[in-house]
């Protein structure tokens, strides 16, 4: 989500007006840090397993070739 999206959702929320959508970005940014989680550095974690988890089968594969 890019910063101007969510900042637009919070002024949208802050003034009564704003669409579920944008409800829910703020509610879950709320509740994210309200349990000292930083939903954006979950994913970006998920990221990193994902390429670490194909780098690792492509060695795999490699490894294999080689027996």
């Amino acid at each position: 989500m890019k910063t101007k999206e969510f900042l637009t959702a919070v002024d949208a929320y802050l003034d009564g007006t704003a669409t579920s959508w944008q409800r829910f970005i703020v509610d879950d940014h709320y509740d994210s840090f309200n349990h000292e989680l930083d939903v954006l550095e979950l994913y970006r974690d998920y990221e990193v397993k994902e390429i670490y988890d194909r780098i690792l089968n492509n060695i795999r594969k490699r490894i294999q070739l080689l027996d």
